[in-house]
């Protein structure tokens, strides 16, 4: 397992040692429960574990900060889905979609689920997830007596914390958010000290007696130099700019109808990289209008269609997009003798490449291929 740091707090075995001498008092336990969370919180996780359930092996990763955002990604190995969420410091929670783009708000109860996934900060910070812990004698988990507490989640249901002899969280048992009627069963084990950090490697949770599922985590960072957001791209944004690519697109179907070079070339930035045949071509936005108002005198478009809807991807920063595109033209030429010909139909298939300029989507390059 590889773990990295770079916060290091001292004097954690000291403080152990101390108070191993009183924890036959309540309130001891109770002060190094405070201590124990103090001392473990953590500022970021990013957490990486492969998992096993019922249905097969998949991979869970949690990155995580103290003021409540978490993102969360799962990906199957019996199943192609991968399954990506996000929680913001707001409280609000997203599905998040491969480009970022935000898919259905989430409710109270999968926040929940997803931040009862932060297993390591739930381990080293009992507090962050659950409020009003209080003690409730010893009860046995397998064949240690374990400190016993109550507490209530933060969907205001009751939670059983056990706490072994080393002071280390052990046990919780919890209700299914999303089935009150079901119980969820964590152990946590294997623990190990890095640096002051107690942190369990293995987890397992129980869920309604019967499904197992383990998490064995393979990377831990604690606040990691490289640790960012995840900055979600509104569903309105990507909705307003999806409609701009399309409406550029449909802009030149109509350039092409009507040979009107001058509205083609509206969709272009200054200047154009075109990739075809094997050649790569800069032109000026001048040229490219200049070449078109020549061409569009030889030919006469009675189609120019997609195959299949354009497929479009927006940069999450919003400024960069790609549209690949299908077409199906048919069009007449004009011959030597200035008689036209019979129509003709071609495929073609490109991908352009828009960037936001001055707040406008413009064709920077071209890449096209067509059937022969």
């Amino acid at each position: 397992m590889l773990i990295k740091h770079n916060k290091c707090i001292h004097g954690f075995h000291l403080l152990s040692l101390i108070l191993n001498r009183t924890m036959s008092r309540p309130i001891f336990t109770a002060l190094f429960i405070l201590l124990f969370n103090f001392l473990n919180a953590q500022s970021t996780i990013l957490s990486k574990a492969n998992c096993t359930g019922p249905e097969g092996g998949y991979y869970t990763e949690i990155h995580s900060t103290e003021t409540g955002y978490l993102y969360f990604k799962q990906t199957f190995a019996y199943k192609e889905d991968i399954f990506r969420a996000i929680v913001l410091d707001t409280g609000k929670s997203f599905v998040l979609h491969d480009d970022n783009r935000v898919g259905d708000e989430l409710g109270k109860e999968v926040i929940f689920m997803l931040k009862s996934h932060d297993f390591l900060r739930m381990a080293m910070d009992t507090g962050f997830l659950f409020s009003e812990l209080k003690e409730n004698g010893v009860k046995k988990i397998g064949d240690e007596n374990c400190s016993f507490y109550l507490a209530k989640d933060p969907l205001g249901h009751s939670v059983e914390l056990y706490f072994s002899t080393e002071k280390v969280l052990k046990f919780i048992r919890l209700k299914n958010p999303l089935n009150l009627e079901e119980f969820i069963e964590i152990s946590f084990s294997n623990w190990q000290n890095f640096s002051g950090r107690t942190v369990p490697q293995k987890v397992e949770i129980l869920q309604a007696g019967k499904d197992l599922f383990t998490f064995s985590f393979f990377d831990i960072q604690f606040d990691a130099p490289g640790f960012t957001k995840i900055v979600p791209v509104s569903k309105d944004k990507f909705e307003t700019d999806k409609t701009a690519l399309l409406n550029s697109n449909e802009i030149q179907r109509q350039a092409h109808m009507e040979n009107d070079a001058s509205l083609l070339v509206s969709q272009i930035a200054d200047t154009l990289v075109t990739v075809q045949r094997g050649n790569v071509r800069t032109e000026s936005n001048t040229t490219i209008k200049q070449r078109f108002e020549a061409y569009f005198k030889t030919v006469k478009y009675l189609k120019w269609d997609d195959i299949s809807p354009p497929v479009i991807h927006i940069s999450e920063d919003g400024t960069m997009a790609t549209v690949i595109v299908e077409k199906i033209t048919q069009a007449k030429h004009l011959d030597e003798s200035g008689n036209w010909g019979e129509a003709s139909e071609t495929t073609f298939a490109w991908t352009s490449t828009y960037q936001k300029i001055s707040g406008q989507w413009l064709i920077i390059s071209v890449t096209s291929t067509r059937v022969e």
